[in-house]
């Protein structure tokens, strides 16, 4: 028996819109866009009014959670030039499928050289894991690294390792004068539960535990004994922290700039002058889609965040959405003519689940019309692109409202420092965050950075900082 609320064949398209609007299967109204930006704004500076009042990290009172690094704003010029030429650096990057390690070096003509990075990649089955085990899968690709790079620099045995890891992560730092380490505390929830699946299964809340000590516990196993220093930061601190991109956005484009650093790929961040915001986690108006999602076991979130519309969530929204539609048969018209989905329709949503599990381009592929399916399942991968990046731009233009007030769309641009294939590779999503974030009154330009060059700025620069402040 069908649904009142599903529309016939005869109906017209308006009628269309607005049931798959109802369900979240549309792109956002102009009144839909600025009242979620109002609400991003509120909650942004309830963080920080938070932090001024010298409050913990939280989200009862209703805004994001707002982490306060300790780390620096910015590298600064005289700390960098105080880094000699050959100093090398094991840089990784730490998140959700893949770990990425490489070496660094400082060239002589002041830049910073990355290598080809190795990649470990973590099945969902493989993210269970205790904490030792979790040190142990950084030492290792760490010490394997750092005696390659000894053994291809020519350098001489005595060469410190220096440690730069992007972490992705919820964490706090810890700095002390006593330790060369900027160190790493996990916020997980009391089961021991991270971010995409990940999950620690010894995990005590009530104890504080080191990441830098159990990394160099486990590297001093491998006999690597000269560690100069291990810091760790938040993935999206350390984009904020990369001189290249912000030499290209300032000198060569004349953007606008204040420190900032934003994540687009599967998962969503913005650290904000040198506050980690988990700005994924905002709170976020829910919706049909995102209540099958948890239904359906597809997100261990119970209530919708920001992140539930963009990067890893995609092709989920994509599937919930024809899943909803298809359980009770349908035809619809978005381009005036009847296009059918020809096939059952959780046939549909099993091939969207395996196809976005093997190619994370899947969802862009198919909405350009690189991949053969139905019209109708290219028109909705479409429309779900086009409101994540609404949803971005929805964030974009939050973060610069909260740090720069009120601007006019004819403004120099301001410049968001951003690393993320969704955000860069997704289908139209970068110009329509663009556009989206101007028309809501804040002029963006959305620069390319890297998360491991930054955090390898910082890790090189380090013992510099404080006498070049």
């Amino acid at each position: 028996m069908a649904r009142k609320d599903i529309p016939h064949p005869e109906d017209t398209r308006a009628e269309f819109n607005n049931y798959t609007e109802k369900i979240g299967l549309t792109e956002l109204h102009p009144r839909e866009l600025e009242k979620r930006k109002k609400f991003l704004v509120n909650q942004i500076n309830i963080g920080f009014d938070r932090i001024k009042r010298k409050e913990g990290p939280t989200q009862a009172d209703g805004g994001i959670l707002a982490i306060p690094t300790g780390l620096p704003e910015r590298i600064t010029r005289g700390a960098w030039d105080k880094v000699l030429p050959g100093t090398i650096a094991v840089t990784a990057e730490i998140a959700g499928t893949n770990w990425k390690f490489y070496t660094a070096s400082k060239t002589n003509d002041g830049s910073l050289d990355l290598s080809t990075p190795t990649i470990l990649t973590y099945p969902d089955n493989e993210r269970k894991v205790t904490y030792e085990e979790f040190a142990r899968r950084l030492a290792i690709p760490l010490a394997e690294k750092y005696m390659q790079a000894k053994s291809v620099s020519g350098q001489s045995e005595d060469m410190p390792l220096i440690g730069a890891i992007s972490l992705g992560f919820p964490h706090e730092n810890v700095l002390s004068d006593e330790s060369p380490d900027i160190d790493a505390v996990f916020l997980l929830d009391d089961a021991g539960k991270a971010p995409k699946e990940w999950q620690i299964v010894d995990w005590d809340p009530k104890e504080k535990r080191s990441l830098a000590g159990a990394v160099r516990a486990e590297l001093l196993k491998l006999g690597v004994d000269n560690v100069q220093s291990l810091v760790f930061i938040n993935d999206t601190s350390a984009v904020s922290l990369d001189k290249d991109a912000e030499y290209t956005a300032v000198k060569m484009l004349g953007y606008e700039f204040f420190p900032n650093g934003n994540v687009g790929g599967s998962g969503t961040n913005s650290t904000l002058r040198g506050v980690n915001t988990e700005m994924g986690h905002s709170f976020w108006p829910t919706d049909e889609i995102f209540e099958r999602m948890k239904a359906n076991g597809w997100t261990q979130n119970e209530r919708a965040e920001l992140e539930s519309e963009t990067g890893q969530y995609l092709a989920l929204r994509l599937a919930a959405g024809v899943q909803i539609l298809g359980e009770y048969g349908f035809e619809i018209t978005p381009d005036e003519r009847t296009a059918k989905l020809h096939r059952n329709t959780q046939e549909i949503v099993g091939d969207i689940l395996r196809s976005a599990e093997n190619d994370p381009a899947y969802i862009s592929r198919l909405a350009r019309g690189e991949i053969s399916a139905e019209p109708v399942l290219v028109y909705f991968a479409n429309r779900v692109l086009t409101r994540a990046g609404q949803v971005y731009g929805i964030m974009y233009a939050a973060t610069a409202e909260a740090m720069l007030g009120e601007r006019e769309p004819e403004d120099v641009p301001a410049a968001m420092l951003t690393e993320g294939s969704v955000i860069h590779k997704g289908h139209l999503i970068k110009s329509i965050a663009e556009v989206t974030a101007r028309k809501l009154g804040q002029p963006i330009r959305i620069v390319e950075a890297s998360g491991a060059k930054g955090v390898t700025y910082l890790a090189m620069a380090k013992p510099y900082l404080q006498e070049t402040a």
